[in-house]
């Protein structure tokens, strides 16, 4: 992942399955191809690359979801760290950040910082903290303006069966041409999330109008119904109508109450009477 000013590699990926690594692969910067032949796993590395640097992965095959733990150790503006995530069928498990090298992180339980996928007041989230380590620019104030890592990542993963013209890895919650557009725009170092920020924005704004015009439509609609010499006195009028309607019908009820509890007690007195 590169744009002008700031760049992530790949240096090393190490899968646990119950404290073993049943998968340990150096990369190197430049171009690493994965070779195999169909069912041999190609998908599922680059799936648990994807899940190890911030992504959220739900459908996972049988294979990643029998281990315990990804680390991938990556080399950013910052220096070289180790991130660690558990392997959860939810695919949003916090992550675990270590300066330095994977060996040197196996040697310490201390230097390990846990972060969330969602941020707090308290602390960032793996993608403030990763895009930190990166130097890439973002509005930490601003949630609907600010982008994840897990949104950045769908740009940048394409399968073997994927059509060419979707190049993003398909996400219900996120795919929508102003992600797209921003997610674009910002790798590129053509928008530091400013106009992303405007334009959603935007959008909330052309919501409430759009809720706010239909309420007047519906308003205007009530009025005009046959009403088109509508006026405040007339308005008054009719309130007045309703409330003695409304007076008159509670003036009924009290009657049929006290007409109810009279023939109630004709009959308890009829009732003693007989005995």
């Amino acid at each position: 992942m590169i744009n002008n000013y700031s760049f992530i590699f790949l240096n090393r990926l190490v899968v646990l399955k119950n404290n073993t690594s049943v998968y340990d692969q150096f990369f190197y910067q430049g171009i690493n191809i994965i070779r195999g032949d169909n069912g041999t796993g190609k998908s599922t590395i680059m799936d648990l690359i994807y899940y190890g640097l911030g992504a959220e992965l739900s459908e996972w095959t049988a294979e990643p979801l029998s281990c315990d733990k990804v680390f991938l150790e990556v080399s950013c503006n910052t220096g070289i760290y180790t991130l660690s995530r558990e392997i959860e069928q939810t695919g949003k498990s916090p992550m675990l950040i270590c300066e330095g090298d994977y060996l040197s992180s196996t040697k310490t339980e201390t230097q390990w910082l846990k972060y969330i996928n969602r941020r707090s007041d308290e602390r960032h989230s793996y993608s403030q903290q990763l895009f930190d380590m990166m130097n890439l620019p973002q509005h930490k104030n601003n949630d609907s303006a600010n982008l994840t890592m897990h949104q950045i990542l769908r740009l940048m993963y394409l399968d073997q069966i994927t059509a060419p013209t979707k190049i993003l890895r398909y996400d219900t919650n996120y795919d929508n041409a102003n992600i797209r557009q921003a997610i674009g725009e910002y790798l590129l170092g053509l928008d530091d999330l400013d106009i992303h920020e405007l334009r959603q924005q935007l959008i909330e704004l052309e919501r409430d109008f759009a809720k706010i015009d239909g309420e007047l439509k519906a308003i205007y609609k009530l009025l005009s119904k046959g009403q088109q010499d509508f006026t405040a006195d007339k308005l008054h009028a009719e309130i007045l109508a309703v409330e003695s309607e409304i007076y008159q019908s509670l003036q009924k009820k009290k009657k049929l109450d006290l007409k109810q509890k009279k023939n109630l007690m004709i009959c308890k007195k009829n009732k003693l009477n007989l005995y």
